[in-house]
């Protein structure tokens, strides 16, 4: 089974009848070794890069992770040493234990001799070298049978899938994939391959004398995983909050807030909050050091503007009293739209910043209300941005960041770097629409993979159009883990370290809503759209192919209501109204009517420039 999946995955060679086999199975064992052993090099090398490339790092650890479990579930090594670990197994210069010849028969035809029907505890003939599962459908096919005894040859895979086992290979097999005796020919050792695959998992991440935290070092480890331990840490908030400001305060408030809010009740949440402002001619003020996060969301949503008409502000002030407020490592949010005042202090800041080693972020409006825009990339934000302003300058200094940005941009800069400062994934629950003549409580599920959920309602007047019950019939406040919010536009509901179950979004009011439900989880997902080759691989797919966009399609827009008068010729096109599932109105488009030979017909419909078909 390793030996299967690692070439498939990884296209390393291709073995057909013609070539000798006589190494095949020390290839594979060679070959994965090795192949582990090339991806911690580049690993490391990775690693080492000013500013690494983490999303490939994470991609080849989890090649090297895949390939060490799949060692114990696809081998007979649990078979020999239960739950024990092989710890040579893909460490460097380290020489691996006799492997069978491609003329060593390692496996009989299982013979039930277990306690179920399809078990084959008594099938191995090798005790004291190294096997692997062959499975139908790999790159590499296992040599014939080379006895006598038809009833030997090389270990097969097993199970349903394993469609050709017993030709080459003997019957049955010895993965250990799952329990489910019909799937894994050695059920039986589950749990010992279970839990010898967790424990080289985590010796190759952590230990000591073989883990890759040797060859990434600490820091690095951290950033590839997210591990910041933010526990230990403070986040705070220095906002300039001089009447310049007006503008553009609302939406610092709820860039900051959104952040709060988004990392309340997971593990990334900070040991304390610090909001600190400054102004002209006071230079700053400590609002507020709290460990509470809601009690922050407060502070930050009541911040007003005044003074400041000389435009320069002590911003630099400013910094310094939030790294004295702040733990060491901790990570500040900078905001103001003028120039510093107080220039030549950015010496003491840059000292400050390195000394605790603050992750310092410095959002500055476009232009520094002294008229002077200037050029951004279009990202909105440059990386130690070079200039001689004491902004700059701080940036060089300590590795900060500079986030240039207009008012319509802040909420969208903010999206982007959350994740990549607080760590989490963030799952939509739903989103819907609630009109007046509508029922006015949506449910909604949570389970128990959820950190916070996030209720954002636009339409609503205040926190006391909306109440949100929970799963045991009780309405959710501010003191029973609920944090309400207003904003100018929106009015957000945070439900703290939910109860899973069901819950309701109740309406108090008479308004039109467009509800979006959103959680925090511990658990992040990625896929890739694939698509099966004439070999009965799987591939990836790029762009965008019709077949996904179709399947995509049918599963959103479950029904489509058009009217059509005098229809006419093939091929000819008409413009029609597209609605979704519950009757909602999505939009206008065009289709063309097709009419297929076996007198379906088929639509193709433009939405967004993107093609999506549908069999009527």
């Amino acid at each position: 089974m390793a030996a299967g999946r690692f070439i498939t995955e990884n296209n390393l060679t291709v073995i057909d009848d013609d070539i000798d086999v006589t190494n095949i199975v020390n290839n594979f064992f060679g070959d994965a070794h090795n192949h582990v052993i090339k991806l911690r090099g580049q690993i490391e090398e990775l690693a080492q890069s000013t500013e690494p490339d983490l999303y490939l790092i994470r991609e080849m650890i989890g090649k090297c992770i895949y390939t060490i479990q799949a060692f114990y579930s696809g081998t007979n090594w649990v078979e020999m040493n239960g739950d024990s670990v092989y710890r040579d197994f893909g460490v460097p210069n380290k020489t691996l234990m006799a492997i069978a010849g491609a003329t060593v028969d390692t496996c009989q035809d299982c013979d039930n001799s277990g306690e179920t029907e399809n078990s084959c505890e008594n099938n191995l003939l090798v005790h004291d070298m190294l096997t692997s599962g062959y499975k139908t459908g790999q790159d590499v096919q296992p040599p014939y049978k080379t006895s006598g005894d038809i009833g030997n040859g090389k270990c097969g895979f097993g199970g349903s899938d394993d469609t050709e086992n017993g030709y080459r290979t003997a019957n049955g097999g010895i993965n250990k994939d799952r329990l489910d005796p019909k799937y894994s020919p050695h059920h039986h050792l589950h749990y010992s391959a279970y839990d010898a695959a967790k424990k080289a998992t985590e010796l190759f991440l952590v230990d000591p004398d073989i883990g890759i935290l040797n060859e990434v070092k600490e820091d690095k480890f951290i950033q590839i995983f997210g591990l910041v331990k933010r526990y230990q840490t403070s986040f705070g908030f220095v906002i300039d909050d001089t009447g310049s400001m007006g503008p553009i305060i609302a939406q610092v408030r709820k860039a900051c807030i959104d952040i709060v809010t988004n990392v309340l009740g997971t593990a990334n949440a900070p040991s304390n909050y610090i909001l600190v402002t400054f102004n002209d001619p006071e230079k700053h003020m400590h609002r507020l050091t709290t460990e509470n996060g809601v009690e922050m969301i407060s502070a930050l949503d009541n911040i007003t503007v005044n003074g400041g008409d000389d435009c320069p502000e002590y911003a630099m002030s400013g910094l310094q009293k939030g790294i004295e407020l702040c733990k060491d490592k901790s990570t500040i949010f900078f905001y103001t739209d003028a120039p510093a005042k107080d220039a030549l202090e950015n010496q003491t800041v840059i000292d400050a910043v390195n000394e605790k080693q603050i992750d310092l972020r410095l959002f500055l409006q476009d232009s520094l209300c002294i008229g002077r825009r200037r050029k951004r990339d279009t990202s909105g934000r440059t990386k130690r941005d070079a200039g001689s302003d004491p902004y700059s300058l701080v940036a060089e200094g300590t590795g900060g960041t500079i986030y240039r940005f207009n008012t319509e941009e802040l909420g969208d800069i903010i999206r982007q770097i959350s994740e990549e400062i607080f760590p989490s994934a963030t799952a939509i629950v739903d989103m819907f629409e609630i009109y007046s003549d509508d029922d006015d409580s949506v449910m909604f599920l949570v389970d128990n993979m959820l950190n916070n959920v996030k209720i954002t309602v636009i339409g609503a007047d205040s926190v006391d159009d909306i109440d949100v019950e929970s799963p045991f019939g009780s309405i959710l406040t501010a003191e029973n883990t609920s944090v309400l919010f207003e904003s100018p536009d929106k009015v957000v509901v945070t439900v703290l370290n939910p109860t899973d179950g069901i819950y309701k979004v109740i309406r108090t009011g008479n308004n039109n809503w467009s509800v979006n439900i959103t959680a925090q989880t511990s658990v992040d997902f990625h896929y890739a759209i694939t698509e099966e080759s004439d070999d009965g691989n799987l591939y990836k797919v790029l762009g965008n192919p019709i077949i996904a966009i179709r399947n995509l399609y049918k599963n959103t827009v479950a029904n489509v209501s058009y009217t059509v008068e005098n229809k006419g010729s093939e091929n000819e096109t008409f413009v029609i109204d597209v609605t979704d599932n519950r009757g909602l109105l999505i939009g206008k488009t065009s289709f063309t009517e097709l009419i297929s030979s076996n007198g379906s017909t088929e639509i193709i419909f433009q939405i967004d420039g993107s093609s999506l078909y549908t069999t009527v």
